[in-house]
């Protein structure tokens, strides 16, 4: 399409290693730039752009000046309330009273003529289309724009305006007259409402300072008044446009050259280099020439810096907060799960970076005014608004390298130094609770530093602890624990972890199966997969032994069965094609050593064991028949190859128990078979030997060939081993 050139910019298809590319960066497309077909009749690339800027086609940021024409009367608020107060005495100075033998014109080629009895206030900005632009630039984007910025000259003359100072004013300055004054001085043809404006030309300094200009008696020219800061001042002043880092807790230091954690300030609310003396002002962060450039310049001067700190990023959170808490959500997702991780780290960064800002407003003695309080609470009350930067414990870091990650407040809370247990039971059932929860790492403790990344800072982690309303054990409240407990519930079925017998999560899936418990209703259903629980490796050997998974309470191939049979007869019995596993959870016993509050864990086992309906291996329903005939005959030379085998079985099984990190009482060592005082069991063989073992879950008994018993007392009085069929099958 056409357009007026002076609304046409020279961008990357002509200018790609100049202003025009970083101009067409800078403002992502919103611009209209002229297009590359120009290249096609233009040879020379240096005389298109000549030709194109004597046209008036921009070439960088540009600038426009308005002149308000009889400011007195076209704008009459603006001269009592701005122009007067400004004006030696209050009052308007006299003006030239005789006729000049020509016109003489304003500056900045506004094409007006300048009538003596008139006064004019000039005034400078950037285009409307600039001011769009700023407001929706990106921190990187605004590197562009500065430097664009910085391209330009400027005018920064106040109380004395001369041909020297300001020499695009040089013609107005020195009375140079244009035609004849064959008419009273001085038309103003074409201005609409008092006001006309005109884009400076290219290598005009723009004057940051707004001027009442007039004709005074006694010289050629013209004179002008200073009034105030330009309007291209006050916008600077007013958009937010100075890429900055907030101040950060320590952990975040390490990544200030991200962009990422970057916002845009005004440049009231930074400072250009840091204050020791104001550590909860945020610093301008710009690549190290470009920032001298910034700190040296006339705009730079020109403003004002770092008088107030900016108000608390409480919307900034809350759009963070939506989007991380969108991002979570895939980390039940085993594929996306070690990316959610990386994201949640960095998230992380910009998060702390962002609550200490609002910790220090709410520091200040003015604090943090209460819609941004009632923003706040709303946005930490949510259930699954992930809100909070968190240190990652070795045992919850499923990220790789991700040392930091984002959860809501229900899993953070406020341990004691020492756990005063005597306020009751349920108290005490609480703090065990969130001491479980939080040796996990599901929970976080934020009185301890590898939790809480605001601990090096005392009086920032208070405030945030303040403001997001993480409880302590005391007063955190039964819904809020319950709550909890099903989250953990949900993680563990969700990323089905293996569980060893040292395991802390082995007691907090406890814990959160008494408290999950009072609430039934909120229990999955098994449309949703149902209640799942942990089954040990086992039964069988090597290669045929069913493998440690979690499985639904009902409706699998496997059955879990608690493993309670106290005389341990049945246990031997157990095989892989009986489709029944043992427990690795809900199994904790009375006296079980190496395990802190054994005994309220048994009890609570009891009741979920119940509660769930699960099958225990001392029921009677797990039948076991054994029935011999034929004459016994005892084995020669078995004892000694069944000793043999005790030893090499035993071997095997404590290598199992290490490698789980069981803590089971152990039986006689390896030693104890091989030492020469042993004796080993006879071998007794029958005719054929029927014993059967069937569980309440098996539709037929599976046959066994050898059992522990006894012979008949003519053989031996001692236990034996009885066997049938041939030695392949015993």
């Amino acid at each position: 399409c056409l357009i007026p050139t002076q609304e046409a910019y020279i961008g990357r298809a002509l200018d790609e290693a100049g202003r025009g590319g970083d101009l067409e960066t800078f403002s992502k497309g919103s611009l209209r730039f002229v297009s590359s077909a120009y290249t096609s009749i233009a040879a020379d690339r240096q005389k298109l752009l000549k030709l194109l800027d004597e046209a008036g086609v921009q070439s960088g940021l540009s600038a426009e000046v308005t002149a308000v024409v009889d400011v007195e009367k076209a704008d009459r608020r603006l001269f009592t309330s701005e122009i007067l107060p400004k004006l030696p005495d209050k009052k308007l100075p006299q003006t030239r009273k005789s006729t000049a033998k020509g016109i003489i014109h304003l500056p900045y080629d506004l094409d007006i003529p300048v009538d003596k009895r008139k006064f004019y206030l000039l005034d400078s900005q950037l285009p409307r289309e600039w001011e769009k632009i700023v407001r929706e630039m990106s921190p990187s984007c605004a590197v562009g724009f500065i430097s664009l910025l910085l391209g330009m000259s400027f005018d920064t003359a106040t109380t004395e305006v001369n041909i020297k100072t300001t020499p695009a004013a040089a013609a107005f300055l020195s009375g140079s007259v244009q035609g004849d004054a064959d008419k009273k001085d001085g038309g103003t043809e074409n201005i609409g409402r008092g006001r006309k404006s005109t884009r400076i030309g290219k290598g005009t300094a723009v004057p940051l300072r707004r001027r009442l200009c007039f004709l005074p008696p006694g010289q050629p020219g013209g004179k002008f008044i200073d009034i105030s800061e330009a309007q291209f001042v006050a916008q600077l002043s007013r958009w937010k446009w100075v890429p900055c880092v907030m101040p950060s807790p320590s952990f975040a230091k390490e990544n200030d050259d991200d962009s990422s954690s970057q916002i845009l300030l005004r440049p009231e609310e930074c400072l250009l280099s840091p204050d020791p003396s104001r550590p909860d002002m945020p610093v301008v962060q710009l690549p190290r020439l470009l920032l001298k450039r910034l700190v040296s310049s006339h705009v730079a001067k020109a403003l004002v810096w770092g008088t107030r700190a900016p108000a608390p990023p409480v919307e900034r959170l809350q759009e963070l907060v939506g989007e991380v808490s969108q991002i979570a959500s895939l980390a039940s997702n085993e594929n996306t799960r070690d990316t959610v991780a990386i994201e949640l780290d960095t998230f992380a960064i910009e998060l702390a970076s962002i609550w200490t800002t609002i910790a220090r407003a709410h520091l200040r003695d003015d604090g943090i005014g209460a819609k941004d309080k009632a923003k706040l609470r709303d946005i930490c009350n949510r259930e699954d608004s992930h809100c909070l930067p968190v240190r990652l414990s070795p045992l919850s870091s499923t990220g790789g390298d991700s040392m930091h990650s984002v959860v809501p407040v229900g899993r953070c809370i406020l341990l004691q130094a020492s756990s005063n247990n005597d306020n009751g039971d349920r108290d005490r059932l609480k703090s065990l609770t969130a001491e479980s929860f939080v040796a996990t790492g599901f929970m976080y403790d934020f009185n301890d530093v590898k939790s809480n990344p605001f601990f090096s800072s005392p009086e920032i982690s208070r405030a945030v602890i303040e403001l997001s309303g993480i409880p302590s054990v005391a007063s955190a409240s039964v819904l809020t624990l319950r709550k909890t407990s099903g989250k953990l519930l949900r993680h563990v079925w969700n990323t089905e972890p293996i569980i060893h017998r040292s395991s802390p999560l082995r007691a907090a899936f406890t814990y959160a199966m008494k408290w999950y418990m009072e609430m039934p209703t909120a229990l999955p259903n098994k449309n949703d997969g149902g209640i799942k629980l942990f089954v040990k490796r086992g039964p069988g050997f090597g290669s045929r032994a069913l493998p440690a998974r979690w499985v639904p309470i009902s409706g699998g191939s496997i059955t879990p069965v608690l493993d309670d049979d106290k005389t341990r007869s049945r246990v031997s019995l157990l095989s892989p094609d009986m489709g029944v596993q043992l427990l690795g959870v809900l199994d904790h016993f009375d006296n079980e050593r190496d395990c802190p509050n054994a005994r309220i864990l048994a009890s609570i086992d009891r009741d979920a064991i119940a509660f769930c309906n699960v099958l225990r291996l001392s029921d009677k329903r797990f039948v076991v028949k054994t029935k011999a005939s034929g004459a016994p005959k005892v084995v020669d030379g078995a004892p000694p190859k069944l000793q043999l085998v005790f030893a090499l079985l035993k071997a095997m099984e404590a290598e199992r128990v290490e490698a789980e990190g069981s803590s089971l009482p152990s039986a006689s060592s390896t030693r104890d078979f091989l030492d020469p005082t042993h004796e080993p069991p006879i071998l007794v063989k029958h005719e054929s030997l029927s014993r059967e073992f069937q569980a309440p879950v098996m539709n037929s008994a599976v046959r066994l060939y050898a059992v522990w018993g006894r012979a008949p007392t003519q053989i031996s009085t001692k236990r034996c081993i009885l066997a049938s069929g041939d030695a392949d099958d015993y």
